[in-house]
């Protein structure tokens, strides 16, 4: 009750303060109240209502922070704490938008029970939640095709894998590889025609012809595919702020995108 008040009192009345104070405030209490419960009901016993506590604070938006003091109280107060303490933990700092260290977190609950669905689907979530965000900001790197191929890995039999192939073919798209990227999306809507398509293209790719990728036709009218045959300008831009091997894809005269060139997004 005494935590429960310190953590309400200062969302109600006391925004004003450093969170750093409210935030030693929180842990005396917690201290005070492991201090005196536990000759009563043990280590095992307040580290299983600290645990719960913070669950309760967890869904509430404003009060991540503060189940995580909570959550990491129980965990080290508990002498061996279960799955479910490193899962919850996980889940918050995931809230927190803080993938890497959920991650670990997770990686922690599977060595207590690495084949618990649960666990293994979260693990899975957070990994195409991280790559989400990072799809969305443009940050996609080579190793993320990886982490996308091992959430799919993991993800347990029987779950939709739908939204993860969609993931997978986002990252695929912003590393250059736009052929797989089509093939995927032509398979989850069940356009088999562009598969066949798309697969042939990927064919011609691998002789011995030298081809290159051109990215970012999208923000340039829009522009559809190529016809075979057309002529296209490639002009050098050591000036550009983003990429000083940029080379710029002309059409009579008019930008239609960039020769994908960098370490990011040509094809191996």
């Amino acid at each position: 009750k005494a935590v429960h008040r310190i953590i309400y009192s200062y969302l109600w009345f006391g925004k004003n303060n450093p969170e750093e104070k409210y935030h030693n405030e929180l842990k005396r209490a917690i201290n005070k109240y492991i201090s005196t419960q536990s000759p009563h009901f043990g280590d095992e016993g307040i580290a299983y209502s600290l645990s719960e506590a913070a669950w309760e604070l967890h869904a509430d938006e404003n009060l991540t922070n503060e189940a995580l003091i909570l959550i990491d109280s129980a965990i080290e107060l508990h002498p061996n704490p279960p799955a479910n303490y490193y899962n919850k933990k996980a889940i918050m700092l995931q809230k927190n938008h803080q993938y890497d260290e959920a991650l670990k977190y997770y990686n922690k609950a599977l060595t207590k029970d690495r084949f618990d669905e649960i666990l293994l689907n979260n693990k899975a979530k957070c990994i195409k939640e991280e790559l989400d965000d990072k799809i969305l900001h443009y940050e996609i790197e080579p190793g993320d095709l990886e982490l996308i191929d091992h959430a799919l890995e993991i993800l347990p039999e029987g779950y939709d894998n739908h939204l993860y192939l969609f993931t997978k073919a986002g990252v695929l798209g912003l590393l250059g590889d736009g052929v797989k990227e089509r093939i995927i999306k032509a398979r989850l809507v069940k356009n088999y025609d562009e598969v066949d398509k798309a697969e042939k293209q990927l064919e011609k790719l691998k002789s011995s012809e030298t081809y290159i990728n051109i990215t970012g036709t999208q923000y340039y009218k829009h522009f559809e595919p190529f016809k075979e045959g057309t002529i296209v300008d490639l002009i050098k831009e050591p000036d550009n702020p983003h990429d000083k091997d940029a080379i710029r894809v002309e059409v009579n005269g008019e930008t239609v995108g960039y020769v994908a060139n960098s370490r990011y997004t040509l094809i191996k």
